[in-house]
């Protein structure tokens, strides 16, 4: 048997590919996250985008009525909008 304090071929291959296995875990973890992070960006974008189209929009025709109650939600949540996307 292999002498104290030196670790056997067999344990330290084991061992190798023990690290190899949590490291390819941990590389598909960060690449997945990253998917999802940017997806989640993307969208925050495209709200955005949407909740500035109705800002602009004119609210005084009446076949419109729900755009003032809209707008100042918009309003009211743009702020934390931005916050996220900093």
């Amino acid at each position: 048997h292999a002498e104290k304090g030196f670790k056997s071929v067999e344990k330290l291959e084991a061992e190798n590919k023990a690290l190899g296995e949590q490291n390819t875990m941990l590389l598909n973890i960060h690449h997945r996250f990253s998917l999802r992070e940017t997806s989640w960006r993307k969208a925050i974008a495209e709200v955005k985008s949407g909740f500035e189209k109705i800002l602009t929009e004119d609210c005084s025709d009446n076949k419109k009525r729900y755009c003032c109650y809209f707008q100042d939600i918009i309003i009211k949540t743009k702020k934390k909008i931005e916050e996220i996307l900093r």
